[in-house]
């Protein structure tokens, strides 16, 4: 958070991302900034504004990570995640499209499928269509109650699949 309101920091990191892909010879980077408070939405679109200046002129690209959303008044907590703002400066905008029910929620899907066509259909209308790449989960979860609250573990795909299958669901 500090970094994002801090424009010297800011810089700071941006000169490091610039040299460690030119170091690297990487194609580009990914910014995957969570967790990051709401009123960090100007300074995340200046980051990305910033790195890109520097990067596309040597043939490099910038892209981003964003939260799911599904509507400008929806998911307030990812408000700072300003989807037309940011694509004005990212080459990709990868949504993560998972995690619809996560550690703290309680039991659900990771990502359903009407979720994700509405944070789709809204991506699209802030996001040109060509800049967006659909995260999309390669996990599930395992929930169980120990009496007073619900528990989580991650699951990778192939043990979701045996679970589900010794327990007659559908995939």
């Amino acid at each position: 958070n500090r970094m994002l309101l801090d424009p010297a920091k800011r810089e700071n990191f941006v000169d490091s991302a610039v040299r460690m892909v030119q170091e690297t010879g990487s194609d580009g980077i990914m910014v995957d900034l969570e967790g990051i408070a709401r009123n960090t939405g100007s300074g995340l679109t200046a980051l990305m504004k910033d790195l890109s200046s520097k990067l596309r002129p040597q043939g490099k690209i910038a892209m981003i990570a964003v939260m799911s959303r599904t509507s400008d008044t929806a998911e307030p907590w990812y408000r700072q995640y300003e989807y037309a703002e940011l694509a004005k400066h990212a080459d990709y905008i990868q949504i993560m499209a998972y995690d619809y029910s996560y550690a703290g929620s309680g039991p659900g899907p990771v990502a359903p499928l009407n979720w994700v066509d509405d944070v789709m259909k809204y991506a699209v209308t802030k996001i040109p269509s060509e800049k967006i790449l659909l995260g999309i989960p390669s996990y599930g979860r395992s929930w169980s109650y120990n009496g007073s609250k619900w528990i989580t573990s991650h699951m990778s795909m192939a043990k979701a699949a045996q679970t589900a299958v010794k327990y007659g669901v559908p995939l």
